[in-house]
């Protein structure tokens, strides 16, 4: 269908449908570890600066502001793993809703009319 279109006017040479699975993969997987590290340094400034604040205002001795800090890696570990856990089954939906693309895409090449390299590659 595509490869039809392409001979409409305004319509790309290249045509439109064209998945590139690899390519996808890495930016999602690129995507989601950036988004981890960001949320983690986010709750590292947010949950230090409240201990500081703690500790110059007198509400938290040096010792009390060191055991919570020894905590903190648990505490974001505790906020972020659900949301990581939920991201990662997305991806790996994603990831399955692909390669199902794939196989159908494979599947059509017999038909006339589509593509002999199909439109979903992994250049």
């Amino acid at each position: 269908f595509d490869r039809q279109l392409r001979s409409v006017s305004g319509y790309p040479n290249e045509g439109m449908i064209n998945f590139n699975s690899s390519a996808i993969n890495a930016e999602l997987k690129t995507n989601f570890e950036q988004t981890v590290e960001s949320t983690v340094a986010v709750l590292k400034k947010a949950h230090g600066a409240a201990l500081l604040a703690k500790v110059l205002s007198g509400e938290l001795s040096g010792e009390e502001l060191q055991a919570r800090m020894k905590g903190l890696r648990g505490a974001i570990d505790a906020r972020v793993a659900p949301k990581t856990l939920a991201l990662e089954r997305r991806a790996k939906t994603l990831c399955h809703q692909f390669k199902a693309l794939k196989a159908f895409d494979r599947q059509l090449r017999s038909v006339s009319g589509y593509p002999n390299e199909g439109m979903i590659n992994d250049a």
